[in-house]
């Protein structure tokens, strides 16, 4: 979700409009998945997605998981390295419901 960082300094009502964008963005992405059975290994990032609520995340990952074909999600995150304490009991349960899932973690070093 790339507009995460812009949303912070917006207006409320703009944030709205960017919000709506997005998530019509993003179920237009989940209707390609379905339409293209070719497509069985998802990989969900831009932006980070463990930096959306539970119930969001939630919400992308149960509507990619109804999707037959899709036999692998991954989501691409930075967070266990540079926010570890978003790493909560409420994540891992939401992420349980999911399984089998994978995480790709990004780690920056020297």
């Amino acid at each position: 979700m790339r507009h995460a960082l812009p949303l912070l300094h917006t207006e409320e009502k703009d944030r709205e409009k960017i919000l709506r964008s997005t998530f019509k963005t993003l179920g237009k992405g989940v209707e390609y998945i379905k339409d293209n059975r070719k497509i069985t290994d998802v990989l969900v990032s831009g932006g980070d997605p463990f930096l959306l609520a539970d119930d969001v995340l939630a919400d992308i990952l149960n509507s990619l998981r109804a999707i037959s074909h899709v036999e692998t999600i991954r989501i691409g995150t930075r967070v266990p390295a540079v926010l570890p304490q978003r790493i909560t009991e409420s994540l891992a349960k939401t992420l349980s419901q999911f399984q089998p899932i994978y995480i790709n973690t990004h780690i920056n070093h020297p």
